[in-house]
């Protein structure tokens, strides 16, 4: 998973993420005590490869957040396998 590009500085900001095999993907936004404030993907069927989603943070207020990027699904072989990566987005607000 790459950065968020850019910023959330306004209106929003594009995520980029890798599935490395077909399965189900969840994207999940949290504050910076770990409480989830938005769900972008929550278990949406995602073929392997890279992809791009964009999030708009207008109702969030200025601060730290992270975002999580999970899923699961079954290999080249069939075996089942899961991935999770997480990043820092920054929320500046004028």
């Amino acid at each position: 998973m790459e950065q968020n590009d850019p910023n959330l500085y306004s209106p929003g900001t594009t995520i980029h993420y890798s599935v490395p095999f077909d399965g189900v993907v969840t994207i999940k936004v949290y504050d910076d005590l770990g409480r989830e404030v938005a769900t972008l993907l929550d278990g949406e069927p995602d073929e392997a490869g890279e992809h791009d989603l964009s999030f708009a943070g207008t109702k969030l207020a200025s601060g730290v957040y992270y975002y999580r990027v999970s899923g699961r699904g079954k290999d080249t072989h069939g075996s089942e396998q899961s991935f999770m990566d997480i990043k820092k987005i920054m929320v500046i607000k004028e």
